[in-house]
């Protein structure tokens, strides 16, 4: 059976090219981080929203470790290329 070459895969959650550059990754992390903020924003800006401290709680846990994991993720790919 042969090996499909392929331009761009996803491999343990990161995304990669040909080069092991880190641009697909950074745009699709930003995206779904923007996605993930907007939806926190809207439940903060209701008359009835959401605190400020329960916010920050789901930003933590929900937006910064996508952003963090893609961090460590592109470190890997510069040290690898």
């Amino acid at each position: 059976m042969p090996i499909e070459q392929v331009s761009k895969m996803k491999y343990l959650g990161v995304r990669l090219d040909e080069q092991l550059l880190f641009d697909d990754q950074a745009e699709y992390t930003a995206s779904k981080a923007k996605r993930l903020f907007a939806k926190i924003d809207s439940l903060l800006n209701k008359r009835r929203g959401l605190g400020p401290h329960t916010g920050i709680m789901l930003y933590k846990s929900l937006v910064r470790p996508h952003m963090e994991f893609s961090v460590a993720a592109g470190r890997v790919c510069l040290t690898v290329a």
